[in-house]
């Protein structure tokens, strides 16, 4: 088995990258349990608004989260799968991959997410949570970590276009903590808009980033086109 998103590196370089992979998608073992056994447990919150309950982990989420989740699951796999041809071992090594990314940018998300929530409220709780001990940092900086797990099938090509997709993430929470950072269980339709958008913009960077570079090159040509003027016939 050769990775191609590897490239000429050596074997050894290639077993601690597929021990790394493997590893941390047993560690992601939750993230599977969580949604499986949230959609099985449908609900609302306070404010009214659809949302799934994990009832376990008491962890719940919305239909914008399993759907940016979505996003990145099945882009990061499909354009994997495309560089590696599909077999048996680039399924599964696909599907891994996919996953492990997919949890990291979600761990990366809740951090830049917390920074924000706490500076409009003035409560610290949750930084000093996962911040507060070496221990509690060291899992936080391991859970980011995973969003490495596509670097090998990472395009330069795409990076343009990549860092513009999550600066866009960055500039919606921004606006969101202008307008005083409204939690959506308020039931304030801008903060379900911001979130909805941060999100699906954060997990679409991992797509972008694996994207085949003629893809992007087309959508690239796609969106100028539409942005001219047009002249009145």
């Amino acid at each position: 088995m050769t990775i191609r998103g590897v490239g000429d590196q050596t074997r050894r370089l290639q077993l601690v990258y597929l021990v790394w992979v493997v590893t941390s998608a047993l560690l992601t073992y939750w993230f599977v349990e969580v949604i499986l056994n949230g959609l099985l447990h449908v609900g609302s919150d306070v404010g009214g608004n659809l949302v799934f309950q994990s009832t376990p982990q008491q962890v719940p989420f919305y239909p914008f989260t399993l759907a940016a989740a979505l996003l990145s699951f099945v882009g990061v796999t499909y354009f994997v799968l495309r560089a590696e041809g599909v077999r048996w071992w680039s399924v599964l090594l696909a599907l891994v991959v996919a996953e492990v990314s997919t949890v990291g940018m979600i761990n990366l998300y809740e951090q830049l997410f917390i920074v924000p929530m706490q500076l409009a409220s003035h409560n610290w709780y949750w930084i000093n949570y996962y911040w507060g001990g070496l221990g509690f940092a060291a899992a936080t900086i391991l859970g980011i970590s995973w969003v490495l797990a596509g670097l090998p099938w990472w395009r330069r090509e795409n990076a343009r276009w990549a860092g513009g997709v999550f600066g866009a993430y960055l500039a919606t929470m921004l606006v969101w903590l202008a307008i005083g950072f409204p939690s959506v269980e308020s039931g304030s339709w801008a903060a379900y808009l911001l979130n909805t958008v941060s999100r699906l913009l954060s997990q679409a960077t991992l797509v972008v980033l694996v994207a085949d570079p003629r893809w992007v090159a087309r959508l690239r040509a796609h969106i100028r086109r539409l942005s001219r003027p047009r002249v009145p016939g």
